[in-house]
């Protein structure tokens, strides 16, 4: 690389570390180089290994293309302008894995054609056919919150326009609503690669509709949306910040239900509710097929969670898995997030992944203490020494495999109090009281609640320990 090259690339650098979040700039970009650079093409080198590659791709594509323009003046970008990424250094890299060399479109991280518009270009091919996409049906765990959701998606991907048009999803915040919508994009491609199929959220499709008045261009904007075989719009609450994109979509709408066109809508709330949109858009919604994802139970929780470390070729202890399932309590993003975060930082520091490296690394994603762990910041130790004095056992005992009445009881009430007092997971219970394991610590709390509704000498004795425990404070 030329000295004018690599101080242009210094600069670039700079701008795009004030643009990332501290940890990202200081895990994968110190090291990151441009190994060469043209309007078609730029390639980067000095990526770790391709868990970095993958996720710099898939989040920060972007931003680098973004970077690279303001930096770069003089080169004119092609519109299909692709960057390289390649793990160790440019005459040391290594191939993408998979076979697609590390390429990704520019402006396109997750798969999708430029604008998110995914239709046959003019040669007849179809940009989002590639079966390794994150978002496809089989990246999908099953479970009973979204089966009949998903059971419906996929019809719909097979046969788009001829059953449930409408479809409409209904979910929380992070239960898999654009998941399901991209899956059903990305079958419908492969399926009908002729197909011009268009996924916007409604912020993009209200921003487009804003960019077509401004322009004076409005006729392309709707031969282009009103041309669509599918179109599949993402969060239909938030186009209530725009009359006019209601307007344009309630018109959108007809013009290709009468078409025969497909349509697929996603909301946090059942068209009835959106109070916020024009009546005769909801109008539009609530005939359709209305279908709602719900809250997944731990068990699929954890099989998601092992599913996503798989995609990233990282081996997650199960132990490790159900601490973070245990401590981040509801929906899936933020259970992601604490994994994505374990496995940098774990590549970062060259250190395994068990419970003690993840309940520190991943603890700013853990739900928040409940106030009873709050009111007693008690140690294990202090809860252990506590219940033996209690029972008149030796915590040597406590841990063994003696299975003794007395001994029993007590390590059941250590678990609680270990659960409430201290706030420990049930693999760090477990770890304290000898490696018991994930269920044994389960029903041991069962029994302790049971026995608390069923028995007062049991209740009061309890509470004598919690008594004894602030006094340890």
């Amino acid at each position: 690389m030329t000295d004018p090259l690599a101080d242009r690339w210094k600069q670039c650098k700079e701008i795009i570390q004030h643009r990332l979040k501290e940890e990202d700039a200081a895990a994968w970009l110190p090291a990151l180089e441009l190994t060469s650079l043209s309007p078609s093409k730029a390639v980067l080198s000095g990526i770790a290994n391709p868990f970095f590659r993958n996720r710099i791709g898939h989040q920060f594509a972007p931003l680098l293309r973004e970077c690279l323009a303001e930096s770069f003046v003089q080169t004119r970008f092609d519109e299909d302008f692709q960057l390289e990424l390649c793990v160790g250094s440019g005459a040391g890299r290594q191939a993408d894995p998979e076979g697609a060399g590390g390429m990704i479109a520019a402006g396109d991280a997750d798969g999708l054609a430029p604008a998110n518009l995914l239709a046959a270009d003019e040669t007849g091919h179809n940009p989002f056919t590639g079966p390794e996409d994150r978002y496809a049906f089989h990246t999908l765990v099953e479970g009973p919150c979204n089966r009949l959701a998903l059971q419906l998606a996929r019809e719909v991907a097979a046969k788009p326009g001829k059953r449930h048009n409408p479809l409409f999803i209904v979910g929380g915040i992070g239960l898999g609503k654009t998941h399901l919508l991209r899956a059903i994009a990305h079958q419908t491609c492969r399926a009908h690669p002729l197909f011009k199929v268009i996924y916007r959220t409604a912020e993009e499709f209200t921003n487009d509709v804003v960019d077509g008045i401004r322009r004076k261009r409005m006729k392309a904007f709707r031969e282009k949306y009103r041309g669509a075989d599918l179109l599949l719009l993402d969060s239909v609450e938030f186009l209530s910040v725009s009359v006019k994109a209601q307007e344009e979509l309630l018109h959108t709408f007809d013009a290709l239900h009468a078409a025969g066109a497909q349509l697929v809508f996603s909301s946090t709330r059942f068209p009835a509710a959106l109070d916020g949109l024009d009546p005769a858009l909801r109008s539009r919604f609530e005939p359709g097929l209305v279908t709602e994802l719900s809250e997944p139970d731990d068990a699929l929780r954890l099989r998601m969670l092992q599913a996503k470390a798989a995609m990233e070729q990282v081996v997650l202890p199960e132990n490790v898995a159900r601490l973070l399932i245990e401590r981040i309590s509801s929906g899936f993003r933020r259970l992601e997030g604490a994994l994505v975060r374990l496995i940098a930082y774990a590549s970062m520091l060259n250190e395994p992944i068990t419970v003690n490296f993840a309940a520190r690394v991943a603890e700013p994603f853990f739900d928040p203490a409940p106030p009873e762990a709050a009111g007693l910041p008690v140690t294990a130790d202090a809860v252990l020494g506590a219940v033996c004095d209690q029972y008149g056992v030796t915590v040597k005992a406590l841990r063994s495999r003696n299975r003794m009445k007395t001994l029993v009881e007590a390590r059941r009430v250590a678990m609680y109090l270990l659960r409430e007092a201290g706030g420990l997971s049930y693999p760090e219970i477990g770890a304290a009281l000898g490696s018991r394991t994930y269920s044994t610590v389960q029903q041991a709390l069962g029994k302790v609640e049971r026995d608390l509704m069923t028995k007062i000498g049991f209740k009061n004795a309890l509470s004598g320990l919690r008594e004894e425990l602030k006094s340890r404070i």
